[in-house]
């Protein structure tokens, strides 16, 4: 599935927190994708530095989720460190949209060398459509039905069919 960012560079040296959303399954019957949440501290191209620190704190927000919290790094070596992750699921809007928001701050100033600051507000990633089911009539033909039946282990797709007059004709 596809993985979505916002970032933003801390104030003190050349790394982003980053926040990853990635969307892991939709649940179609429900209306909803479970998400893969990340914040992660990432080196920029061309920085050569490596802070290290204890105690530092951060939050971030999707979807109106918070975490929170405190963190240590370590950059000697590394091109990214995970601070947090989690998985979540996320309602859609009844049409199957959704756009999540997300927010992170991070302060890597405490017990080591400082990075400094980042932070992003409501900053927006849209999710793919769940398409709902439902059969209608643009004046011209008929449009795809997309219903699904839960055999207890898989969504299955179901099949509509009409009749011509002279046989069955797949719906769509």
């Amino acid at each position: 599935m596809a993985v979505q960012q916002v970032q933003s560079s801390f104030s003190g040296r050349d790394f982003w927190l980053r926040v990853t959303v990635e969307d892991l399954q939709q649940d179609i019957p429900n209306n909803r994708t479970q998400i893969r949440k990340r914040l992660l501290i990432v080196r920029q191209p061309g920085e050569n530095r490596n802070p290290s620190g204890v105690g530092a704190p951060y939050s971030y927000t999707v979807n109106g989720v918070t975490q929170s919290g405190t963190f240590s790094y370590n950059m000697t070596g590394e091109s990214q460190i995970e601070i947090h992750t989690a998985t979540q699921w996320v309602s859609h809007n009844s049409d199957g949209t959704k756009t999540v928001l997300v927010s992170a701050n991070a302060q890597a100033n405490a017990g080591g060398q400082v990075m400094g600051t980042a932070s992003f507000t409501n900053q927006s990633i849209v999710l793919p459509k769940i398409d709902r089911g439902f059969l209608y009539d643009d004046g011209t033909d008929l449009k795809t039905v997309q219903w699904f039946y839960d055999n207890g282990t898989d969504l299955l797709p179901i099949t509509f069919y009409y009749d011509d007059g002279t046989d069955l004709k797949v719906v769509g």
